[in-house]
């Protein structure tokens, strides 16, 4: 990807001995002593002044005064890190096992977060906004079917008897002033994903290039334990765009927008602010890769280096007081850009005409509103009422069972006595009979039994 240049960068300083009316520029330097090699070899002491050390380029480049920026600590930082540093040495042949390594892995882990925030997109939009816009358009013209008339008057008595008022009262748009709060919000999210993005291109914009005949190594100057990235090659600047920074706006426009659509189509207030948050979970995915995924040692090669560009003078530098204009134009572009998502862009009931909150205003004050407050206290909940008017509670005791198994039970008559005319037969059922009269009476008195020890419990 980076093609090699010549070794100018890396040759030695040569000690040149100039002619007595030479002039030195500028940027030549002179040593405090010099010997010059006469044509026999005999040594000739040197009066005139020394012979100037050249500076190239580059060593202009990492001498001059600087201005650090640290690059994000998340996947798109240490893929950055990786096509700036690692690669380079890979392709010159100065690189270690580790940052071998170190390269691969990490263009692997930046791969899955593409794969990740690309394909949760998707599926929020096929599985989740897509069944939300048409369950709140199929309420909406339910709403305008059975409630107004051909004139477009209000029946508030088909309203009451209308089936679908909890879904439709209870959509994101049935409250503009709820979702416009949380719109907002998400839009400052998104918005702040744009400008760090921003911020970070013009960083790498400011870099110089590197310099003609230079290795794409020297991009990268190891002062100590800092490493201070002084300047881009063509094709370094073309594989940040390719790699990092178009993937990453993409990835922040596409998900304003679907997230914006999924947060109108929501169908619930409560659910309203559990989609804001699954949204924040999806843009902080390349965070939270980066933190699971990466060593330690990764981490800190990654702080070590800072993007190096040229120092601003004081008198050059962008007045605060500008900086406070832009961000307020800034801050009217998106309560702008808010006020028109709702009135004009929104795709979830194109022509939405406002008239959902007035409808729903008597429902949600009577069918939403808590029965109790805090100045009830414990008189809104009394014991041992019915829920009808006039009723007794009915309650189920054992002891109501024992009372009215109280009395006792019906004595069974003795049998008469055969008289002499009886047959036989008569006489042994007669006979027969008695044992289990017996066992009738038996079983009675243990019932009794049981019955007072319950009464008495």
């Amino acid at each position: 990807m980076f093609a090699a240049c010549g070794d100018i960068c890396n040759a030695p300083q040569r000690a040149m001995v100039p002619a007595a009316d030479t002039t030195f520029p500028p940027s030549e330097v002179a040593p405090e002593s010099v010997t010059a090699v006469g044509p026999a070899g005999s040594d000739q002491a040197a009066n005139a002044s020394p012979p100037p050390r050249i500076l190239s380029e580059i060593e202009q480049l990492k001498e001059a005064p600087k201005d650090y920026n640290a690059i994000p600590s998340d996947c798109w930082g240490a893929g950055i890190y990786s096509l700036l540093k690692d690669l380079p040495d890979i392709m010159h042949g100065e690189a270690t096992p580790d940052s071998k390594f170190r390269f691969f892995f990490t263009m692997f882990v930046l791969l899955l977060n593409l794969i990740l925030q690309g394909m949760l997109l998707l599926w929020i939009k096929i599985y989740v906004m897509d069944p939300s816009m048409r369950t709140a358009q199929d309420n909406y013209q339910a709403f305008h079917r059975d409630i107004f008339d051909e004139n477009g008057h209000l029946d508030p008595a088909a309203f009451d008897d209308f089936e679908g008022k909890g879904e439709l009262c209870q959509s994101a748009l049935s409250n503009t002033g709820f979702i416009a709060a949380i719109l907002f919000m998400w839009t400052v999210t998104c918005f702040t994903e744009l400008r760090n993005t921003q911020r970070l291109i013009a960083q790498f914009s400011a870099l110089p290039a590197l310099p003609e005949g230079c290795n794409t190594v020297d991009m990268v100057h190891e002062t100590g334990d800092t490493e201070e990235l002084i300047c881009l090659s063509g094709s370094a600047r073309a594989s940040l765009w390719i790699i990092i920074f178009v993937p990453k706006l993409f990835i922040v426009l596409f998900l304003t927008f679907t997230g914006g659509v999924w947060l109108t189509a929501t169908e619930s207030f409560a659910d309203l602010i559990l989609n804001a948050l699954a949204l924040e979970f999806v843009v902080g995915i390349d965070e939270v890769l980066f933190g699971s995924f990466l060593p330690s040692s990764a981490v800190k090669a990654l702080e070590s280096m800072q993007i190096a560009t040229a120092l601003i003078p004081e008198e050059e530098k962008e007045s605060p007081l500008r900086g406070y204009g832009r961000s307020l134009v800034y801050l009217a572009v998106q309560l702008v850009l808010v006020y028109s998502y709702l009135n004009y862009l929104q795709p979830v009931l194109p022509g939405f005409r406002h008239d959902v909150s007035d409808a729903c205003h008597n429902y949600l004050v009577t069918e939403l509103t808590p029965s109790c407050t805090l100045f009830f206290g414990s008189e809104c909940f009394p014991f041992g009422q019915a829920a009808g008017a006039g009723e007794e509670p009915k309650l189920e005791h054992k002891s109501a069972q024992t009372h009215t198994d109280d009395a006792p039970p019906a004595e069974s008559k003795p049998a008469h006595k055969s008289t002499k005319g009886d047959s036989a037969g008569e006489s042994d059922t007669a006979g027969q009979e008695k044992p289990a009269a017996g066992s009738d009476t038996k079983q009675s008195d243990a019932k009794e039994g049981d019955q007072e020890k319950t009464h008495r419990v």
